[in-house]
């Protein structure tokens, strides 16, 4: 039986962190002229509990219209070394083909979020059970609410990171690690197997017609394509203020749709079909081909489901780990095996197995697939009392002489010290670089920029990228982040110095 008080709990707890959150993040905004901008058709719900009585019926939640998901494209670039800024060797960014790698990103309605929200929570406890059960607590660790040895912090991939590495320094000096990545997780997985999973953690043979209807909801759902700034504008998203935003959509009192208003918000679409020469209320891809699969990335519940879907591939994965006492964790699609060297390419094959049965019953096609052009073969050995780490042939599966660090959730390690990724190193300098640029070009300048120079890109600023670095110092030790950022201020003095006049220039204009 599920125990709604303690749902409530959770979802009241849920809620009050992430308005914490938010408000972290604006603390300056009250002395904007304009209030936060909303990110969806309906405005942002601001007494949640008001809506409590409907989102715990489960008679009401049945017969719930949801809305259409918002879509957001997220260009993700990787870098490259040149020799270019400051005359010194730095990451640029490098695209593949020309373009960058792009992830999808849905936003769902006020009200959507908290229905989401919601049944997240009735479905943690029973995952959670699972996982217990089965001794996978240290072993999924995305997605879930993880306590520190303090019990009042939850861990993020600080943590997750270094104990990964304090695990590999406490094996007898000769191991193998690999790291597979699972290419286009969510977009992949099956509808039929996500509801027998569903099903599994509800202890239910058939989905209840509430669930039911959260499920189709993201296995059926609609989205409308926002990439288009003109569009934007057009339906109100991301406009100046909660008025304005009410006024484009012509709600004056409400804050989600009647299905009066939703019907002629559908209207308005058409229209703008027509003005824009493509279709702007979109159905999930999958369902259009003909392949039952994909769910959304970005909704409250998206993460939850898709732990929820690899319950059976977590369970033999960490049986065929335990068998070689090695170690197995899954960091959502990014998975982390430490074996011994003998048995790592046994293992790497029977994972890649293991993934391939992810399918449907009576079906050939299996639906995930591990990216090879992501998995990486990483040799710890010790070499006079110090452990080092080489990288493994692919094809062949050979010890190479070249020293390579192992990459793992925003980190490198190579036995000794841990490095911020270079990636990581590199999207700061590019930033630093891009904001200097402009003072360079005359866009901004005078005391005010220089000093929101500093705020962001220093160690004397808050809130910032060093705010992440100086958490990330506090957990790890053996660390070489203040030696990778030794340059940020230099550069900028020396950049500042570099400008002189035109510095000058710049500020004069900006006073006229």
């Amino acid at each position: 039986m599920i125990d709604f008080s303690y749902v409530e709990k959770k979802w009241l707890e849920k809620i009050a962190k992430k308005k914490a959150k938010e408000g972290k993040k604006n603390i300056n905004i009250k002395s904007r002229r304009f209030k936060k901008a909303p990110k969806h058709f309906d405005y942002g719900i601001i007494d949640h509990k008001k809506f409590l009585p409907k989102i715990s019926d489960p008679d009401w939640i049945k017969n719930h219209a949801f809305l259409p998901f918002v879509k957001f494209s997220k260009p993700k670039y990787k870098y490259k070394d040149i020799d270019a800024f400051f005359n010194k060797r730095v990451l640029v960014k490098k695209e593949k083909d020309g373009k960058p790698k792009v992830r999808e990103i849905m936003y769902a309605g006020s009200l959507d979020s908290l229905i989401y929200l919601w049944y997240q929570c009735i479905l943690e406890s029973g995952y959670d059970n699972f996982l217990k059960k089965n001794g996978l607590l240290e072993n999924v660790i995305a997605y879930r609410q993880i306590r520190d040895s303090s019990g009042q912090n939850g861990k993020c991939n600080i943590h997750f990171a270094n104990e990964s590495f304090k695990d590999i320094a406490s094996q007898d000096g000769d191991c193998a690690v690999i790291t597979f990545d699972i290419t286009k997780f969510f977009p992949s997985i099956s509808h039929v197997n996500l509801k027998k999973r569903w099903c599994e953690i509800l202890d239910q043979k058939e989905l209840p017609p509430d669930h039911f209807n959260v499920f189709k909801s993201l296995t059926r759902y609609s989205y409308v394509d926002l990439d288009d700034k003109n569009l934007k504008k057009e339906l109100g998203i991301n406009t100046r203020g909660k008025k304005q935003h009410k006024k484009n959509l012509n709600l004056l009192s409400k804050t989600f749709f009647s299905g009066k208003e939703f019907r002629e918000f559908k209207l308005r679409l058409k229209e703008l079909e027509k003005k824009y020469g493509k279709r702007l209320l979109c159905k999930n891809n999958n369902l259009e081909l003909g392949s039952c699969r994909g769910i959304p990335q970005g909704s409250p519940i998206s993460g939850l489901l898709a732990n929820i879907y690899l319950l059976s591939f977590d369970v033999k994965a960490k049986e065929l780990l335990d068998k070689c006492k090695g170690i197995y964790r899954r960091y959502s699609d990014d998975i982390l095996v430490i074996c011994p060297r003998n048995l790592a390419k046994d293992i790497s094959n029977k994972l890649s197995e293991l993934i391939s049965e992810q399918k449907e019953l009576n079906s050939p096609i299996p639906f995930l697939k591990l990216n090879v052009d992501k998995t990486t073969l990483t040799h710890f050995v010790q070499e006079d009392d110090v452990l080092v780490s080489y990288e493994i042939n692919q094809d062949t599966w050979v010890t190479m002489e070249t020293k390579k660090p192992l990459q793992y959730l925003g980190f490198e390690y190579d036995g000794q010290h841990v490095f911020i990724r270079s990636s990581s190193i590199a999207k700061f300098y590019n930033s630093l670089r891009y904001r200097i640029d402009r003072i360079k070009d005359g866009y901004c300048g005078g005391a005010m920029f220089k000093r929101k120079l500093y705020e962001t890109c220093t160690r004397f600023g808050r809130r910032n990228y060093f705010n992440y670095v100086k958490k990330a110092k506090k957990i790890i030790m053996n660390n070489e982040f203040d030696h990778q950022l030794r340059r940020h201020t230099q550069i900028i003095e020396n950049s500042l110095k570099e400008i002189g006049d035109n510095w000058i220039k710049v500020q004069g204009n900006n006073e006229k």
